[in-house]
């Protein structure tokens, strides 16, 4: 299993001790460009832990995604994650607290 962090640039220093196998650190307020561009970096990113956890032999082929950013972020991620599982059969998880707040929001 790997880990990815998406954060926003306001929250990175509430992070700092924490581990993770990459990170991207992403804009508090994005227009759709940079949304799009983040999306595409970051299932650059998420092909290239894929690709470390077949080098590594791992078992456990999840990539798990945490997310400190506004909720554009997390709706970008249920998206990217799905396409990923669908497409390329790649499991990317969205911790269950993060859902429910891109629920909260959306309704």
């Amino acid at each position: 299993m790997k880990t990815f962090f998406i954060c926003a640039d306001s929250r990175i220093n509430f992070h700092v001790d924490e581990e993770y196998d990459d990170y991207i650190q992403v804009e508090d307020i994005p227009t759709s460009d940079t949304l799009n561009e983040y999306a595409h970096r970051i299932q650059g990113r998420i092909r290239g832990l894929q690709h470390q956890m077949e080098q590594e032999n791992d078992v456990d082929k999840r990539e798990v995604v945490t997310i400190d950013a506004i909720p554009h972020y997390a709706i970008m991620m249920d998206h990217i994650a799905l396409a990923m599982k669908r497409d390329e059969k790649i499991t990317v998880e969205i911790p269950e607290q993060l859902k429910e707040t891109k629920d909260a929001e959306e309704d």
